[in-house]
């Protein structure tokens, strides 16, 4: 207290500190009784802390410094306000491909229309809703908005509707008679503050009302950016003043795949599925590196090769019935 800086507030106090501390201290004392001694310069500071108009006003923030010894009142706790995030669904057991997930989100930094293409099966849908559940979060890119569309909502009155609910518009009457006027309307709204919002189209194909819609949009918007899912690479498509990039879907990740494999199953795995034996025993692998190891090897894996779609198809033939994994219909056909 008595370092306080030279004509602050804690000065009166920090003076009264040190005449106490001089006037206990003197020739002659042990150095154990003169810092005993310094404890009455201390609370002689305190002392004129709390007795301080300067401090009145900051010691009723602090417990320690209030100015009587009764019961400190409890305040009313403030009232957050509700999160504007949307509570996107979580994928159920989605894995892998977060590098690529990465890539895809820094792709948008410098490209407004991105194609994400795969055959069927191979996860374009659940990356999406795992996109737009991590990257809408507040403070992240597309924290601002985030919508997810099927081919069938592309149109006019289906993409309004949508944007409306979103806006907190669902009391509008006559969302089916919706003009473009009146989506353009919607889509500057959102458009306005000027931050990056997405706009998935999931599903989509190279229809000529689909595409001429989503070119409008994109021209008469400066923050809108848009993720279309396709079976197919679209090849050089462009909308509006924008060039469509084709991103293709990578295959999960060896362990990635097996791991999907072992939470899908409908049973546990034992080692009689590596090792060719006719019975199970009673106690099954662990889930870990060891179990993750013998599936990514197992011929299974090297069937299905780390397509989501066909992983899940041949878990679900993984039940009590199958004696043994090397028996698996997808290894039999061979």
């Amino acid at each position: 207290m008595w370092l306080a800086k030279p004509g602050g507030e804690a000065d009166p106090a920090a003076r009264a500190a040190a005449r106490r501390m001089l006037q206990c201290g003197g020739p002659g004392r042990s150095i154990p009784r003169f810092l005993q001694a310094l404890r009455p310069s201390f609370e002689a500071g305190q002392a004129a802390i709390r007795t301080s108009k300067a401090f009145e006003g900051e010691a009723q923030k602090f417990v320690l410094l209030c100015a009587s010894d009764g019961p400190w009142p409890l305040r009313e706790a403030l009232s957050l306000p509700p999160t504007l995030w949307p509570h996107w669904p979580r994928v159920e057991d989605y894995l892998g491909r977060e590098n690529f997930t990465v890539s895809l989100a820094n792709l948008f930094e410098h490209r407004r229309a991105v194609c994400l293409w795969g055959g069927q099966g191979s996860g374009k849908t659940a990356l999406c809703l795992e996109f737009c559940r991590f990257f809408s979060a507040p403070g992240r890119r597309f924290s601002h908005a985030a919508f997810h569309i099927t081919e069938r909502q592309v149109a006019c009155s289906s993409l309004l509707a949508v944007l409306l609910q979103q806006l907190g518009r669902g009391d509008v009457s006559d969302v089916a008679g919706g003009s473009v006027s009146s989506l353009l309307r919607a889509v500057r709204e959102v458009d306005a503050l000027r931050r990056p919002w997405l706009l998935v189209v999931d599903g989509f194909s190279e229809d000529l009302e689909s595409s001429e819609m989503l070119s409008h949009l994109l021209a008469e918007t400066t923050h809108l950016h848009l993720l279309l899912t396709a079976r197919d690479p679209l090849g050089h498509w462009a909308m509006g003043y924008s060039k469509v990039v084709d991103l293709p879907l990578p295959q999960l990740a060896p362990f990635d795949a097996a791991r999907l494999l072992a939470r899908r199953a409908r049973r546990p795995f034992f080692a009689a599925d590596f090792e060719g034996g006719n019975s199970l025993p009673t106690v099954p692998l662990s889930m870990g590196r060891e179990l993750l190891l013998r599936l990514r090897e197992s011929p299974v894996m090297k069937e299905v090769k780390g397509h989501p779609g066909q992983i899940l198809a041949a878990a679900a033939m993984v039940g009590a019935e199958l004696e043994s994994l090397l028996k698996h219909p997808l290894v039999l056909q061979v």
